[in-house]
């Protein structure tokens, strides 16, 4: 959260109704979530040098969240894995998430096996 300090369990910055410090702790208590995302992200998305503007990180979280232990993930745990596995980004204006480095052959990888796998299913 060093890294984003604008970071929050709903993504950078908060909705409005939202409280920022209530939202900062939403995340500080996924940390499984973030831990296990970024293995997955690891060693399953491969790295690329330019963002991909194709993907952001909120329908990242979803594309993967069918895979996930729980069957969900916060866009904010999401993103906080991307960071700690290493992946690029940037900020898509006027929305509360990121673009990342990730190879779009490797998402659409993920995006069959995650099709055909119940909820939870990891």
């Amino acid at each position: 959260m060093a890294q984003e300090p604008d970071l929050t369990d709903f993504g950078l910055g908060i909705s409005e109704g939202q409280d920022f410090e209530e939202e900062r702790e939403k995340l500080r208590a996924r940390l499984t979530d973030v831990a296990w995302t970024a293995w997955f992200l690891g060693s399953h998305i491969e790295h690329r040098k330019t963002i991909n503007p194709e993907r952001s990180s909120y329908g990242l979280k979803h594309l993967i969240e069918p895979l996930s232990p729980k069957g969900y993930l916060s866009n904010g745990a999401f993103i906080a894995a991307a960071l700690v596995a290493g992946f690029s980004c940037k900020r898509i204006e006027n929305t509360p998430n990121l673009a990342f480095g990730m190879s779009e052959r490797s998402i659409k990888k993920v995006s069959r096996q995650a099709r055909s796998m119940p909820r939870g299913g990891a």
